[in-house]
C-alpha cells in the first residue's frame, strides 16, 4: 500500500529505480485524496487505486493485478512491515494536521 496525499508524491514515487517490483508483493495499491484521482496517470497500470474522500469514506476504484507470488514472509517480516506502516499513518496524520492549522 502506498499513500500519497499530493501530485509531488505521486510524482516521486514514478521516479524511483524500484518500480514496485519485488518478489514479496503479490498486489500494490495507491491510496490517494480525491482530489488527486484526475492524474491516476502517475500510478502504475498494475497498481489498484482507493480514493479517500473529504468526510473520510474510501473507495475502490481499480483493482490491483495479483501477480503470482513465489516467497511467502515469516512472522518477523509481517511484523516489521506492520510496524512501518503504522509509523508511516501516525507522521501522514501529523503532516495533515499541520495543513489544516495553516489553511
Amino acid at each position: 500500500m502506498e499513500i500519497k496525499i499530493s501530485l509531488g508524491d505521486l510524482k516521486k514515487d514514478m521516479a524511483k529505480k524500484h518500480s514496485h517490483k519485488h518478489s514479496k508483493l503479490s498486489r500494490l495499491y495507491f491510496a490517494i485524496p480525491e482530489k488527486l484521482f484526475s492524474k491516476a496517470e502517475y500510478i502504475p497500470n498494475n497498481a489498484g487505486i482507493i480514493v479517500v474522500h473529504p468526510n473520510g469514506y474510501c473507495e475502490l476504484k481499480k483493482t490491483a493485478v495479483t501477480k503470482p507470488r513465489g516467497y511467502k514472509i515469516c512472522e518477523s517480516e509481517r511484523s516489521h512491515i506492520l510496524h512501518l506502516g503504522c509509523m508511516r499513518i501516525w507522521s501522514l496524520k501529523r503532516r495533515i494536521q499541520r495543513m489544516k492549522n495553516h489553511v
